[in-house]
């Protein structure tokens, strides 16, 4: 998953669509509809404006809408890549557990 150009989300399609997940990937499956009329689904509904490519945020590109943002570091750092498994790598300030109990979508 690509957000303002930066890779926040990279590996093989069955672990991306898994958790745990980047929270713009999580925000992303939120807004795929369900088939199954029977199963609700939570819905992220991401605030704020959307920066511009152009003249984009420092830190973290997602940090003006994200709604699990960590802090000042988000702003300021880069995120690191988090190596979820051999292929699948999240570059997020939020630690791995942290993302594993994220409510999955």
């Amino acid at each position: 998953m690509l957000y303002l150009g930066r890779i926040c989300e990279i590996g093989p399609t069955e672990e991306v669509f898994k958790p745990p997940y980047h929270p713009y990937t999580a925000a992303l499956l939120s807004a795929i509809p369900s088939l199954d009329p029977a199963r609700q689904k939570r819905r992220i509904v991401l605030e704020g404006n959307v920066p511009s490519a152009l003249n984009p945020p420092k830190g973290c590109r997602f940090h003006t809408r994200c709604p699990y943002k960590v802090g000042i570091i988000c702003e300021e750092e880069e995120p690191p890549e988090l190596q979820v498994g051999p292929e699948h790598r999240i570059y997020c300030h939020i630690p791995l557990d942290e993302l594993r109990r994220i409510e999955p979508m």
